[in-house]
């Protein structure tokens, strides 16, 4: 049960609160401006609407009466109890009653979700009000069984509840649904049973005849990349054996062609071969094609490939993809010129909006002085991604605000 406990002294005109350990929510008093009632002030309080508040009061801190009308249901962010003034000492506690069993604050896979890597973790941000009984902690994992805490793969820290899948085992086979339970309780006996639903990865299926620049596929057959921000991603951290392909480059990308330069060979391209770029230099080389001629200047040891943009689905024919530890996020300057490479995991985390009014008064009237210790409105967004394609359908990206 949590208490919040507020002092007021109206002898010497000031307002105190005593939160308990950890709190940042705290308890508040604000003057009554209903001139139509004979309160003059009112008890304020962070709330979550639905559950069940009690209100306590004392003159001595040492015997506590509950508030006339409690407990009582929120039915907004805030609840408010007006309360007349005799003089005296005026102690309160608001206590949040937990009647309801642990809730899932933010989880991975949602529900839902789709494009999920078949060895991916499961990762669950568990809340409650009185505290989590681990021994009852049961997670339900498609035909992978159940386990508990005592499974090594089932770990709870800070009250995150992670499924370690280990790299060993598949939550499933390629694009299939995978049916998730976690039922646990609290310390109070509150249970409660949560289950959901989440697609795994369509096993890519690309076009037969794809050649990606930048790939190690590419590098092995000749190509060589400068010292550019996008080479570190596709060269990984060791060299490339190459193959028997004489160097080349990529060096001219215009909207129509691609200009290859060569030291002895021309490479193999030939018509219908689609293409596309895995170590662009600059947003203007990032391309999806396909070439429909070729033309080689031996003279100048140039080969030009001549190309029609296509769509994305026509090259990815089936397939899946979504942010991992090997993601990256590029940053480009204002020439379009990627400068940087981010490595991101899973969850990419987009700055903070809100304000900060913490130390602001907002009350001074009559020797009474109201400053907020503490008052924050903060939201603090982030993005999942996942690609599906199935027959030319896309599905969009999945977002999540935390």
């Amino acid at each position: 049960m949590k208490t919040r406990t507020l002092l007021l002294v109206l002898q010497c005109c000031c307002v105190a609160a005593l939160p308990l350990a950890a709190q940042t929510n705290r308890v508040v008093i604000f003057p009554d401006e209903d001139a139509l009632t004979p309160e003059k002030l009112k008890l304020v309080w962070p709330a979550t609407p639905g559950l069940r508040y009690e209100v306590q009061q004392s003159t001595n801190l040492q015997s506590w009466s509950t508030a006339p009308g409690y407990p009582a249901t929120a039915n907004g962010p805030a609840q408010q109890m007006p309360f007349l003034t005799d003089g005296n000492a005026r102690f309160f506690q608001v206590r949040e009653l937990d009647e309801q069993p642990p809730g899932i604050v933010n989880q991975y896979p949602q529900d839902g979700g789709f494009a999920v890597p078949r060895f991916a973790n499961l990762t669950l941000q568990l809340s409650d009000a009185t505290g989590i009984d681990t021994n009852s902690i049961r997670l339900t994992v498609g035909s992978l069984g159940t386990f508990a805490l005592t499974n090594a793969q089932l770990t709870l820290s800070n009250g995150v509840l992670t499924f370690l899948n280990g790299g060993s085992i598949p939550l499933g086979g390629w694009g299939s649904n995978v049916l998730a339970t976690l039922i646990l309780a609290d310390t109070l006996g509150n249970w409660g049973t949560n289950t959901w639903s989440f697609d795994l990865e369509v096993n890519p299926q690309v076009a037969a005849n794809l050649f990606v620049f930048g790939s190690p596929q590419a590098q092995r057959a000749g190509q060589r990349i400068g010292a550019i921000p996008t080479a570190a991603p596709v060269t990984g951290s060791g060299p490339i054996p190459m193959g028997d392909g004489d160097p080349w480059r990529l060096e001219l990308v215009e909207t129509n062609r691609l200009v290859l330069s060569y030291t002895n060979t021309a490479p193999g391209f030939v018509s219908n071969t689609y293409v596309c770029n895995l170590s662009p230099a600059t947003t203007d080389e990032i391309f999806y094609r396909k070439v429909t001629s070729v033309s080689d200047d031996p003279g100048n040891k140039r080969l030009t490939l001549f190309t029609v943009d296509v769509p994305l689905t026509e090259i990815l024919e089936e397939g899946s993809a979504s942010l991992s530890s090997e993601s990256v996020i590029y940053d480009v300057d204002t020439n379009n010129v990627i400068i940087r490479a981010i490595s991101v995991d899973r969850i990419l985390t987009l700055p903070t909006l809100g304000t900060d009014k913490s130390g602001t008064t907002i009350y001074n009237q009559g020797g009474v002085m109201l400053r907020l210790t503490e008052a924050k409105w903060l939201f603090t967004p982030s993005l999942s991604l996942a690609f599906e394609t199935s027959t030319s359908a896309c599905k969009s990206c999945n977002i999540v605000a935390a």
